[in-house]
């Protein structure tokens, strides 16, 4: 019997495979009988996310022949490691552009994402995100990005390494001088629980961590009037 989850029911479709019939069926999930899952993927733009679907099930091809150790021969194993490398190239590519995406002004006209949202959502330091973002932004990304967003009306928004001109979203654009919150300003104080400490606190009731050194403790500072609020 085929269990159907109905809040999935109308956004896909089982694969048929003659003689079996899935033991269940979530969403795009199927899990057949002779162990075997399928998963639907739903997808408009043509070529450009065909390719991904194809290197994507080069990639589980691959983690299934390395889980099962099969000995795979010769040219099966150029077009998966080929495969997947051109993958993951495009994926660091749409990442980019998430990014790219993510400062862009929104409804609200604000930024869709803070420096440290996005910061935590791939796991780095929001100043390392900002500095990513200059780069890809000013056309120091991915190659791919061409083929991302070509005929789309995200392929003029920035300049590309193959020479796309720039027109930049109002909300990515920096100032020479980031602009300090009044309500984010911080200063350098003495640590009065140990001699020699120093400490910086903000206006806004944030504290770093004590050290030694003024100018550890006032880059600190500066690090958090930037990213408090950004």
């Amino acid at each position: 019997m085929t269990n159907v989850d109905p809040s999935y029911a109308s956004e896909t479709y089982t694969p048929q495979r003659p003689g079996l019939v899935p033991n269940s069926v979530s969403g795009p999930t199927a899990y057949w009988p002779d162990g075997l899952t399928t998963y639907t993927l739903a997808f408009t733009g043509g070529h450009t996310t065909w390719v991904i679907a194809d290197e994507a099930d080069t990639a589980l091809t691959a983690v299934n022949g390395l889980h099962s150790g099969e000995e795979v021969s010769k040219a099966a194993l150029q077009h998966r490691l080929s495969d997947v490398h051109k993958l993951i190239t495009r994926l660091s590519a749409i990442e980019d552009e998430l990014l790219l995406y993510a400062r862009e002004a929104g409804p609200d006209g604000e930024p869709r994402l803070s420096w440290r949202e996005l910061g935590t959502e791939i796991g780095v330091h929001f100043s390392t995100v900002r500095e990513r973002h200059k780069r890809i932004a000013t056309g120091g990304g991915s190659h791919y990005r061409t083929w991302l967003v070509q005929q789309t009306p995200r392929e003029r928004m920035y300049p590309t390494p193959d020479g796309q001109p720039a027109i930049p979203p109002a909300a990515t654009e920096d100032s020479a001088e980031p602009v300090v919150d009044p309500a984010h300003k911080t200063e350098v104080y003495d640590w009065p629980e140990r001699e020699g400490a120093v400490i910086a606190r903000c206006t806004c009731g944030w504290t770093g961590h004590p050290t030694g050194n003024v100018i550890t403790a006032t880059r600190d500072g500066k690090d958090h009037e930037q990213g408090a609020d950004s």
